[in-house]
């Protein structure tokens, strides 16, 4: 449970943070294209012949980036999913004041 927990929080940080990064990265281009305008979203996302884009995010490099935040969520879940598996289940559930 511990260890499904850590990757549920690594999955979701990885993907908020590849969102945040593709918003920054969409908002450099605009900058670059002269300002945003429904014109230059389209521009600023997918390219073309005639357009400089500042900041390119490949597809790979997004993914490469959640699965690395997966895998850093379950190496620091290993600890606590490690010391739970020690302790009885009565004993956790034992409530004592």
């Amino acid at each position: 449970m511990f260890l499904t927990e850590a990757a549920t929080i690594g999955l979701v940080g990885g993907i908020i943070g590849g969102l945040i990064s593709a918003a920054a990265s969409l908002g450099m281009n605009l900058l670059a294209l002269g300002g945003p305008s429904w014109n230059n979203v389209g521009k600023a996302i997918f390219g073309g012949t005639d357009v400089t884009r500042m900041s390119i995010i490949p597809w790979w490099l997004f993914i490469c980036a959640v699965l690395f935040s997966v895998v850093i969520g379950l190496i620091f879940g290993f600890a606590p999913a490690n010391k739970a598996v020690r302790v009885p289940a009565l004993d956790a559930i034992k409530n004592e004041q």
